[in-house]
């Protein structure tokens, strides 16, 4: 996709390997919906031109949030950010806390995942095809992570209170072990979570038609 004579985004998928189902465009990003062989369920390709305006960088992540929000499946993130998370990433410009900051907001509130890719350095890598050679790699499961805002919003200590009171026992009246219990916990939070996410969103948008 480009605008213009010069400039744009191409996205190329072997057929025999991911098959297409749906295309979404943007000014900064091509998502293309399909399933990998051999692999169940759905998979967003995103491949992303990120804009140099720090508002226009801003509203795109907004944008993302908001997809990934609301579709179901597993999320690749690829292309160029033009942003970085740590300071020593930036070279021959001035770095941005506050850009760093909000993608940083973005990638972790959205629970991405900054896989350790080899690549050619950047001076001989930018602007050149990224090719995905895809294995079927188990890297065990995925953590948890508890952050600690979460500790001071309405209903969370209450979620954690009735989870583990309801988990004391088994059936049977043997104790549970702890670790059974700390997964089910983890599940009741991360649950407590979307619900808590789904509600702000949705008062945010109220917010906004009221202005």
């Amino acid at each position: 996709m480009a605008r213009g004579r010069s400039g744009g985004i191409i996205s190329m998928w072997d057929p025999n390997s991911f098959m297409k189902d749906t295309i979404w465009c943007d000014d900064s990003f091509i998502i293309v919906k399909g399933k990998w062989k051999n692999f169940t369920g759905d998979c967003f390709m995103i491949n992303i031109y990120g804009p140099q305006d720090p508002s226009a960088k801003a509203n795109l992540w907004n944008k993302l949030a908001d997809f990934m929000q609301y579709h179901n499946g597993k999320f690749i993130l690829f292309g160029d950010m033009n942003v970085f998370r740590r300071e020593n990433e930036r070279f021959g410009s001035i770095f941005s806390h506050s850009e760093a900051n909000q993608f940083k907001s973005f990638s972790d509130n959205s629970g991405l995942i900054d896989l350790p890719i080899g690549a050619l350095e950047r001076l001989w890598s930018d602007h050149t095809p990224i090719l995905f050679n895809v294995s079927k790699v188990d890297f065990g499961p995925s953590h948890f992570k508890l952050y600690n805002s979460w500790l001071y919003s309405d209903g969370f200590d209450e979620v954690v209170k009735s989870t583990w009171s309801s988990l004391g026992n088994s059936n049977n009246g043997n104790m549970i072990r702890s670790h059974v219990k700390l997964r089910s916990l983890k599940t009741a939070i991360k649950q407590w979570y979307i619900t808590v996410k789904i509600s702000n969103r949705t008062r945010k948008q109220e917010v906004m038609m009221e202005i």
